[in-house]
């Protein structure tokens, strides 16, 4: 499996405490859920190791008059990828996850996207 793919596996996982998430949008199903985008991932290669550096994006959805519900979700969400497991299987091993930039955006009628990107770098021994 790809170091992308890891990555996105386990971020599924990990988030799965906060309730529905998701590897792509649901056709149907009840708000509020999030969603885990594929991983953006670059060469990231040392002597010896196989690096990668990139990001990934995780949006959480809702519906509502109100963005707080939505807001409240993307702040567990972050809360909860600070803790990203460092091991991911494979031999791929996490060494950093950063909050690059969050929004916070109303779409069609009264559906909210909070979207948070995050930094990650990521290796596994040769």
């Amino acid at each position: 499996m790809s170091a992308g793919a890891m990555l996105r596996v386990a971020v599924v996982a990990h988030l799965a405490a906060l309730g529905r998430v998701f590897d792509a949008p649901p056709a149907r199903g009840a708000m509020p859920y999030v969603v885990v985008d594929d991983p953006g991932m670059a060469a990231g290669d040392a002597v010896g190791v196989l690096g990668r550096v990139g990001s990934v994006a995780v949006a959480c959805i809702d519906m509502g008059v109100s963005p707080e519900r939505v807001r409240a979700l993307n702040a567990a969400v972050e809360e909860r990828m600070a803790t990203l497991p460092a091991q991911l299987g494979e031999g791929w091993r996490v060494t950093h996850v950063r909050l690059v930039r969050g929004s916070v955006v109303q779409s069609k009628g009264e559906r909210w996207t909070a979207t948070s990107v995050f930094a990650v770098r990521m290796f596994r021994n040769n």
